[in-house]
């Protein structure tokens, strides 16, 4: 009597957080939705028509399966993941201590739906082969990756970088079709293939792209550590850490790292000047936490923080931030 008191609650729990999971995906993809000029919405439902084409096989399949659990049409789940690349704000850190552990932290802000997207973000473990392949922070819902970690490999954060109208570069990219790929897809099949620290720089620098981003990627040896600085055909510049210099920590917001941020969204500098404090032997996922809970670097539209390190993966840690 009492398994089957268990089993019975057991799965109210796993139907109610099914409903829950489904009516936050009804509710963040209606708010996207919104957000989209109207122009494009057909173009998007065409290509939610003919996945298979802009889309690799997996993902295609994987949107597919969200909107029939959902219960959403296919063009919403494609409105959602494509307004998720655009619409980032952010902040990520890669650091080096003294021993030379490097150790990779990012908020993820959005102005629209955080609600919600708090609400659905989970960490996945990619299984293969019955081993974690590799791990990410994201949302219900979503078929790429902008934060993920390669065990013992390394570690990628992604942030938005305002160059161009957002929708003309989607519409240049659809009219390429295969030739250029969400970023949040490629950050995927980064994590996915990739064996190494500088074959992922490589990866990441070369292949063309829907928009500009910055991608920053931690490794697990001293020295590994950079922001690329994309537009959508290659890097534009690559910034690594260089200890002996000075420069044991690289920090990303959302402006090109040699320009100067504006005053009205400005968490370079107050994030740079806690990590100034502490100084390099104190660089830790600590460090990260306190650095990533300093405001303006934390503010209302942070939807979580993950903090993770390729050379320890049991270290790996997300939660969703609330909005006080």
């Amino acid at each position: 009597l009492c398994l089957c008191l268990c089993l019975c609650v057991f799965v109210c729990l796993c139907l109610c957080l099914c409903v829950c999971v489904c009516l936050c995906l009804c509710v963040s993809f209606c708010v996207f939705r919104t957000y989209i000029p109207k122009e494009i919405v057909p173009l998007l439902q065409d290509v939610a028509g003919d996945l298979d084409a802009y889309l690799p096989a997996t993902y295609a399949a994987e949107i597919r399966g969200i909107a029939r659990a959902s219960n959403l049409s296919l063009g919403s789940i494609v409105m959602g993941n494509v307004l998720y690349d655009f619409t980032a704000f952010c902040t990520s850190i890669v650091m080096e201590n003294t021993n030379g552990s490097v150790f990779h932290g990012r908020n993820l802000d959005y102005s629209l739906g955080s609600d919600v997207l708090r609400a659905t973000t989970m960490v996945v473990d990619y299984v293969k082969g019955g081993k974690v392949a590799y791990t990410a922070t994201t949302y219900a819902g979503y078929v790429g990756i902008l934060t993920g970690m390669k065990p013992y490999a390394f570690s990628i954060s992604v942030d938005e970088r305002d160059q161009g109208s957002v929708w003309e570069n989607l519409l240049a990219a659809l009219v390429e079709r295969k030739h250029f790929v969400p970023m949040s897809f490629l950050v995927r099949q980064t994590l996915e293939e990739e064996e190494s620290f500088d074959n992922a720089i490589t990866r990441l620098s070369k292949q063309p792209l829907i928009a500009p981003v910055y991608f920053i990627v931690g490794g697990t040896e001293p020295r590994q550590g950079a922001i690329i600085t994309r537009d959508r055909l290659s890097a534009v510049d690559v910034y690594s850490m260089d200890p002996e210099q000075g420069r044991w920590y690289v920090l990303e917001t959302n402006y090109d790292h040699w320009t100067s941020p504006p005053t009205r969204d400005d968490r370079r500098d107050p994030g740079k000047a806690v990590l100034n404090e502490a100084g390099r032997s104190q660089a830790s996922i600590a460090l990260l936490i306190k650095v990533l809970n300093t405001p303006p670097v934390l503010n209302k539209k942070t939807t979580y923080t993950t903090v993770m390190a390729a050379s320890q993966p049991q270290l790996y840690q997300a939660w969703s931030q609330d909005e006080n």
